[in-house]
């Protein structure tokens, strides 16, 4: 400051040298080249005068120039330090006489002036070199300078620091100063233009010689535009040795819109945090001298809240150079939070702008609200908490970034808290990548554990990858914390616990995906991977294993009698499908058993897919009862509940499995077969009616529980005969039939039974959608105890039976009169069939029957045995040839005794 002041002495003393040169007629070319000897004395730089000097004589003694431009440092990139298009001097002879110079007036036209430092903090006004170095003095024995007015008209002036690349233009520089006197106080008002707004500029000094001197002396100024205010006013001192400032006083910052203030100020968008922020107003005192010290005390205000502030800076010795500060923060917003921060804040060298290092205490008695207060937004997750507390570290630099966090809050009824620390390197600020520990509870519903990298760059998607652990003892009290839907009429014993251990990863692209060590949802245990993808619509995709898992909880328990089938008919509860238009899925499940509703499977491997609205179901083994069905199933809601199915199924335990899946008991043994079905509808029942399709099936080494048809035949005048459920049963060794489908009613033509010695064809429907049958058997008496792979169509003695009523009570009754029009047809072909019977061996209960069927059919009506003959009897073997008698038929006792026996063994 003091060499500075002392080239402007030397400038207008060389005016005023120049002025009275001029009265003395001395050559111009030696008016300037004393100038420039001066000048060059003074400041070691060289000063051209382009346009020379005149002379001016009205209405004040004094010298106009015109171009005029002083030198640069060497090293320094623009021109020239200072130069004008033209410089005039008025000056005062009368008290010149006396030793003094009165400047009546200096007016600069269109100056530019040039300020540099570079890499190594030289100034490029710092003038190195120049004769006479920096000594004492007032300005060459000048005892007093006046300068009654100082005009700076259309000027501009460049600040650059290459140390760090600040740089400051303003242009339309307008100024007007007073000096009374060196030790009088000197007054600037002005204004110039800086990134595209104006600022006003008043400065006052109390007293230039005592500065010159290294005296303390007043300093007032004040900066405004219409981004805000800033004001100083208090004691400086000119810098030391150390080249520090050296000042104390009071200060003053406002602004009606910080972020747009901000903005202006940095040249660049303003933090999303400043955004709605008004009415800042800052007062503060500060003391530079060996070290600096600040405090300030102000208030912002955002949606008619306003936040406090309170803040105390402390640097030591060498707070200059490292621009590091100790610092205590206070800001609070009433009814909302408080912010503690004690730590220390300095200017960094790397990236990003300014370090941190300390710690920090944040209590928020409505966290949402706060939230929204600092950053405009209240997040979703907030709404429900309240008493907030979180304490920690932060350390925060361009080499990177360390955090803690530790506290909880109220989350309804329940507390939560938060234990977690994360660390970022160098390029965090751009790639927001932190390698993240977290234990976060909540009382009673939730454990989580996560420890792994997240990031969230600028530009791109999120992403997450870590090993995870969760574990939540009351799912549904979870489910409701977090507004998460979970199915209406839940049964008493479904999601009730979740846990899970694993993998998490969520990439750059989107998605959740999970690789699991151990997943578990009540009692179900799964293992395996899978992952969500969340964007317009839900995607899942993974592969599961599991156990023997109990799908009764989530599906409705089986009752432990179901009741018999078609007791209530189908449902006619309306399915809705309209979930599967919601997410896309592939899901593979592999379980060792699974337990469901009135069924149970084995060892299966199922692959779901969801696309559309529409549900297909490949499954590549189901084992079920003992065997195994392969096959596929669709469901699809988008299309009026389209329903199709394609199994194949071999080794099936027919009764358990008929039980429990349609209330069925009276078939045993093991069944095989194919079935390709399709049909649509709002309900079950809807569904079932209208099926279309056709398949097969084939029953072995089995039964039918429950009809004995041997008890039918000492019954055949009863009427209507069912199965009683007992111990009664008819054994079979193969049963086949091949069938069609429409309208939800199955026909076949080819029934067939195999069993020892029987065979029963038959033919009929039964309707599907209204669980009933129609049909007609027809049991065959045959010469052959071979039944599985026999031949169906043996000869043999046949009667029919009619097959009707519901599933749930089967009417099984003897078609008398088709069974008499059989007999009377061909009586001879029935009594041969009975011969065959009793020549192939028949023996027991059935040789007897078929013996006195064979006496029923060729002895005369009414009599019970043939005649004899020299006490043999009649029809013996041996003459049997020579006295055949007529057959003279009783086809009702010939049924009766046959079907008793046949049938029964």
């Amino acid at each position: 400051m003091r060499r500075a002041l002392k080239i402007i002495v030397a400038l207008l003393s060389l005016g005023v040298v120049a002025a009275v040169a001029f009265v003395a007629f001395l050559p111009t070319e030696r008016i300037a080249k004393i100038a420039g000897d001066q000048v060059k004395a003074a400041t070691g730089r060289s000063l051209t005068l382009t346009g020379g000097l005149s002379p001016s004589f009205f209405p004040v003694l004094g010298v106009e120039t015109g171009a005029v431009a002083l030198g640069n440092a060497e090293w320094g990139e623009a021109p020239a330090l200072i130069a004008a298009s033209g410089v005039r001097i008025g000056i005062d002879l009368a008290p010149l006489i006396r030793g003094e110079i009165r400047i009546r007036e200096v007016r600069l036209e269109d100056p530019v002036v040039s300020l540099e430092v570079n890499e190594a903090g030289e100034a490029n006004w710092e003038f190195a070199g120049a004769e006479g170095g920096d000594g004492g003095g007032d300005g060459g024995g000048i005892q007093s300078l006046i300068v009654d007015e100082l005009f700076i008209e259309n000027g501009a002036l460049t600040f650059v620091d290459r140390r760090g690349g600040a740089r400051i233009e303003l242009d339309r520089l307008n100024a007007e100063a007073t000096l009374p006197g060196l030790d009088q106080p000197l007054a600037v008002t002005g204004s110039a233009n800086w990134r595209e707004k104006k600022i006003t500029l008043d400065f006052g000094l109390s007293n230039p010689a005592a500065l010159l001197r290294g005296e303390e002396t007043a300093l007032r100024l004040s900066l405004a535009s219409d981004a805000g205010s800033a004001s100083y006013d208090g004691k400086v001192t000119r810098p030391g040795p150390d080249g520090r400032p050296r000042a104390a006083g009071v200060f003053h910052l406002a602004s009606k819109d910080p972020a747009a203030a901000f903005g202006w100020a940095a040249g660049a968008p303003a933090p999303d945090a400043l955004e709605g922020l008004t009415d800042l107003n800052l007062d503060g005192d500060i003391v530079l001298t060996e070290t600096a010290k600040a405090a300030l005390t102000g208030a912002v205000t955002r949606g008619g809240k306003a936040a406090t502030l309170s803040l105390a800076a402390t640097g030591g010795a060498d707070w200059a150079e490292r621009r590091a500060f100790a610092v205590n923060l206070d800001a609070a917003v009433n009814d909302l939070f408080r912010f503690v921060y004690k730590g220390d804040v300095a200017a960094d060298s790397g990236r990003f702008p300014v370090a941190l290092n300390g710690a920090y205490d944040l209590t928020a008695a409505a966290p949402a609200a706060a939230a929204e207060w600092v950053s405009g937004a209240a997040p979703a997750p907030l709404a429900d908490f309240a008493a907030l507390t979180l304490k920690g570290a932060v350390s925060l630099s361009g080499s990177g970034l360390s955090f803690s966090a530790k506290g909880g809050g109220m989350r309804g009824d329940r507390h939560a808290s938060v234990d977690l620390s994360m660390t970022g390197g160098a390029d965090w600020p751009t790639t927001r990548a932190f390698a993240l520990k977290a234990d976060a509870a909540l009382d009673g519903a939730a454990t989580l554990v996560f420890a792994g990298d997240i990031a969230a760059p600028e530009s791109g998607s999120p992403s997450v990858d870590g090993a995870v652990e969760f574990d939540s003892p009351d799912l549904r009290a979870l489910a409701r914390l977090a507004a998460l839907p979970l199915p209406d009429n839940m049964p008493p014993d479904a999601f009730r616990t979740l846990s899970f251990k694993g993998d998490l990863s969520i990439p750059a692209a989107g998605g959740v995906r999970l690789k699991a060590t151990a997943l578990s949802l009540d009692a179900l245990t799964l293992s395996g991977a899978l992952g969500i993808a969340a964007g317009e619509r839900l995607t899942l995709n993974g592969d599961l294993r599991a156990g023997d898992v109990d799908l009764t909880p989530y599906l409705g328990a089986a009752d432990s009698a179901p009741p018999p089938a078609g007791a209530s008919g189908w449902s006619r509860e309306r399915i809705d499908l309209t979930a599967l238009s919601t997410f896309d899925a592939r899901i593979g499940v592999r379980v060792k058993s699974a337990t469901l509703p009135q069924m149970k499977v084995g060892a299966s491997q199922i692959e779901a897919t969801v696309s559309d609205g529409r549900l297909d179901l490949q499954i590549e083994k189901l084992g079920l009862y003992g065997g195994g069905v392969t096959g596929s199933v669709t469901l699809d809601g988008a299309r009026g509940n389209a329903f199709s199915a394609a199994f194949s199924a071999s080794g099936v335990k027919l009764r358990p499995a008929l039980r429990n899946l349609a209330g069925i008991t009276s078939l045993e043994g093991l069944g095989a077969g194919g079935l390709n079905v399709s049909g649509a509808g709002e309900t079950l029942d809807e569904i079932m009616r209208s099926l279309e399709g056709f398949g097969e099936m084939k029953l072995t080494d089995g039964a039918l529980v429950g009809y004995n048809l041997a008890a039918m035949a000492r019954n055949l005048g009863a009427g209507l005969i069912g199965g009683d459920g007992g111990a009664q049963k008819t054994d079979f060794s193969e049963i086949s039939s091949v069938f069609t489908i429409s309208g939800g009613v199955l026909r076949t033509t080819d029934f067939a039974l195999l069993g020892p010695l029987i065979r029963v064809s038959g033919e009929g429907s039964v309707d599907l959608g209204a669980q009933t049958v129609d049909a007609r058997l027809t049991p065959k008496a045959v010469a052959t105890l071979k039944g599985q792979g026999g031949d169906r169509e043996k000869s043999g003695l046949a009667f029919p039976l009619i097959v009707t009523g519901p599933w749930a009570a089967l009417s099984i009754r003897p078609d008398l009169k088709t069974g008499l029009d059989l007999l009377l047809t061909d009586p001879s072909g029935a009594a041969d069939a009975v011969k065959d019977l009793i020549q192939d061996g028949a023996a027991g209960t059935l040789g007897g029957a078929a013996k006195g069927a064979l006496e029923a059919l060729t002895a005369p009506k009414g009599q019970s045995k043939p005649p004899r003959q020299n006490g043999k009897k009649q029809g013996a073997k041996g003459d049997a040839k020579q006295d055949k008698p007529a057959p003279i038929v009783d086809p009702t006792r010939a049924l009766n005794q046959l079907l008793k026996g046949v049938l029964k063994d």
